[in-house]
């Protein structure tokens, strides 16, 4: 049986049946895929930005910086992203995300996440497809994995560390309840609104007024907090020790005061 043997040049590269190096068609590939991403940008207005403190059991655990854009044309879709850096939870890594979600409510288009890590580093895609199935692509020194989740109309995608993506459930009503998937830990499943109460917390020395959202699934419990404009303030996930804080209020400034010395006693700390 005729075996096909793999071209090369003069300096030894791999060559493709067109008789052109094999690296030079990724980079042109890699170059065209961050060319059709700053576009999308351009095309974009910023909804939310700034960053997040990330915190395990109390202690001082990452950084998470974050973008969320909304597209100008007809569709109106977001483009979220974001770069986190952790130093617990198993040791350093950094994650790269990239969401792309419907407009207004948040349910999930496609994804990519990048994950850089000591032992371990790899990459997930999940391509803009028809929803409601979602097609995973995972790919690591260890080889490659295609996973499909079935997903349901209205499916968001919640990476485990990222406190942004949190958006995407801000429109949520009491008891109502939403599928997941989270790529990076392989596993989907739904969250329920199970309680949500009016507070004030206090973020920057600035008392926000916010909407604390107490979900349960995924194997525990998660509390979110939104200011008026349904930007995320803060996040919890309580059999995790995580919790992450924004450190500016920045764009969400409009919704917030300093507290009043005689309500020091009802504000809500956050963090206490």
């Amino acid at each position: 049986m005729p075996t096909s043997k793999l071209l090369r040049n003069s300096l030894g590269h791999p060559l493709s049946p067109l008789g052109l190096p094999i690296v030079a068609i990724f980079a042109f590939i890699v170059v065209q895929a961050s060319g059709s991403a700053s576009r999308l940008a351009a095309q974009a207005v910023v909804v939310d930005e700034g960053s997040f403190s990330i915190s395990h059991h109390g202690e001082p655990a990452g950084r998470e910086e974050f973008f969320i854009r909304k597209r100008t044309d007809a569709a109106g879709s977001y483009l979220a992203n974001a770069t986190v850096e952790l130093w617990a939870w198993g040791g350093e890594r950094t994650l790269s995300t990239l969401l792309t979600a419907h407009a207004p409510g948040g349910s999930s288009l496609g994804y990519e996440l990048s994950v850089t890590e000591a032992e371990a580093p790899f990459r997930i895609a999940i391509p803009v497809v028809a929803a409601p199935r979602f097609t995973s692509h995972y790919v690591s020194a260890n080889g490659q994995e295609t996973r499909e989740y079935a997903g349901e109309p209205g499916t968001r995608i919640l990476e485990a560390f990222v406190a942004h993506h949190h958006f995407a459930l801000a429109s949520l009503d009491l008891g109502s309840s939403v599928p997941v998937i989270v790529p990076g830990e392989k596993t989907a499943g739904h969250l329920r609104l199970s309680d949500s109460e009016e507070v004030e917390i206090v973020v920057g020395g600035l008392a926000v007024r916010t909407r604390k959202l107490s979900l349960a699934g995924l194997g525990g419990e998660r509390l979110i907090w939104f200011d008026a404009l349904g930007r995320v303030i803060r996040t919890e996930i309580p059999a995790l020790g995580y919790a992450a804080e924004r450190t500016d209020l920045g764009m969400a400034a409009s919704s917030s005061e300093p507290p009043a010395p005689d309500q020091a006693e009802t504000v809500a700390r956050v963090g206490s």
